[in-house]
């Protein structure tokens, strides 16, 4: 992943281990393939043969999951003001920590800052293909600020008083373990319409 230290690799890990060694065929892994899994982008799929103890040729298939660069609130990508991105949380994981929602624990996270001091929307209302819900906290392991879950439609939509260069942290996660594609628009800070005592609310 991205967020890993540059020339390093993840712990390796076993499918299965072979029992045997072979030094009859001349041919060897032809039955060897990886492919995306398309229900979520984000599992991979992977087969090819071994040794048994008891038969030369078996073949084993199994699956790893790749989880998102901002699947930790520390990895928050930053994300500008005043424009629609497209991401996924397929692969994520998490905790339910919303409290507006039921189970959202497959969580990713996004940050931005504040060019202003007012009210700023945020939206998955554009193009989002799940139950998605959505919450913005002040800092990882921080306060919620807000939250909701199916404003529009199945998808979310808030406002969020915010200041001026201050840092706020947006978690999009699925309602009951849901995934699937989302856009996201974090909008500028706007006054409020009584913000002058011209405009004062009768």
């Amino acid at each position: 992943l991205s967020s890993d230290p540059l020339g390093t690799l993840r712990t390796e890990a076993t499918l299965i281990g072979g029992a045997a060694s072979q030094s009859v065929f001349n041919r060897w892994g032809d039955y060897s393939a990886m492919a995306v899994d398309p229900a979520d982008d984000a599992t991979f799929w992977y087969t090819n043969e071994y040794l048994s103890a008891t038969n030369p040729w078996q073949t084993q298939i199994g699956a790893f999951t790749t989880n998102p660069e901002n699947d930790d609130c520390t990895d928050a990508i930053p994300v500008a003001v005043d424009a629609i991105t497209y991401w996924s949380n397929a692969g994520a994981t998490g905790t339910d920590i919303s409290s507006c929602a039921y189970n959202d624990t497959k969580d990713v996270w996004f940050l931005f800052t504040a060019p202003d001091t007012g009210v700023s929307v945020i939206s998955l209302c554009d193009s989002t293909n799940f139950d998605s819900t959505l919450a913005v906290f002040d800092a990882c392991g921080g306060m919620e600020l807000a939250c909701n879950d199916d404003a529009c439609g199945a998808a979310s939509f808030l406002e969020v008083p915010v200041a001026q260069g201050a840092a706020y942290y947006v978690r999009v996660a699925g309602y009951n373990t849901a995934t699937g594609d989302f856009s996201l628009y974090i909008g500028p800070p706007q006054s409020p319409a009584n913000d002058d005592c011209a405009s004062a609310i009768a």
